[in-house]
């Protein structure tokens, strides 16, 4: 056996969680399928080994957090899919973690039933950007979210920045190293418009907190500031005025299982 050849059979090691024997076979099982799905990434190009290999960890490791006895058979129709998508994004932590997530929600009793074929086509259609965006969204109950509109005498008015929200920079600053953030920050609010494309958000703009300190972090955003700052570049008649447009969100019910099931 050649260097290459040893450095692949390694990964014919199953995925296993110590429990009871049919605990032990789902495990051999989706070991052989993780083997059968990778092994021709892995022959093609060895160099992707350690990867792979933190992958593979990754699932071991979401698997041992299910309690013993809420181990079930998991569903071929999450878990096949699921790996085999998930290899081409395995340059990509936020997605990978995502799809890592999802498989050991197959595999436990009480999330079984929520893990959802259509979560794979969802979590290939998001960017590391979008799935930090999202898990910061969840994690912050009190996330603002509102547009900039330009209001005028004659009871007119137009929509400036279609999404404005605050999400801390050191979130982001790994995607943006050497760049402006807030220069971004149209490719930024594209998250949000994607996470409502498909259809894990729900952004209510007749709806408002009542409380207006709530929405300080947007009154104080970069983006919302300029753009009071540009208002004399506008140009136009009728005395536009610069204005928060607030608004509520919330998780969709199918935005709420893909949380429970993939974060």
């Amino acid at each position: 056996m050649d260097t290459n050849e040893k450095a692949i059979a390694k990964f014919a090691v199953p995925i296993e969680k110590v429990l009871d024997k049919p605990a032990q076979e789902i495990g051999e099982g989706l070991g052989n399928l993780f083997w059968l799905i990778f092994y021709p990434l892995l022959k093609a190009r060895i160099n992707m080994e350690h990867k792979i290999e933190k992958y593979k960890e990754e699932i071991q490791k979401e698997i041992n957090k299910i309690p013993a006895g809420e181990i079930v058979e998991p569903k071929i129709s999450i878990v096949g899919p699921a790996l085999e998508a998930s290899k081409y994004y395995i340059d990509d932590q936020e997605i990978r973690s995502m799809f890592a997530k999802l498989i050991a929600s197959s595999m436990k009793a009480d999330l079984h039933h929520m893990a959802h074929p259509a979560f794979i086509e969802v979590i290939k259609q998001l960017t590391p950007i979008d799935a930090v965006i999202f898990k910061y969204m969840v994690d912050s109950p009190t996330f603002p979210i509102g547009r900039v509109v330009v209001e005028y005498d004659n009871f007119t008015s137009k929509t400036w920045i279609p999404t404005l929200f605050s999400v801390p920079e050191e979130l982001l600053l790994p995607f943006f190293p050497d760049e402006n953030i807030t220069i971004n920050y149209s490719f930024i609010a594209s998250s949000v418009d994607n996470l409502v494309r498909l259809g894990l958000l729900n952004i209510n703009y007749d709806k408002s907190h009542a409380d207006e300190s709530f929405y300080a972090p947007l009154y104080e955003h970069p983006i919302f500031k300029q753009c009071q700052e540009d208002k004399e570049l506008l140009s136009e008649p009728n005395n536009p005025k610069v204005v928060l447009k607030k608004a509520v969100w919330r998780l969709t019910d199918f935005g709420y299982q893909f949380k429970e099931c993939c974060l």
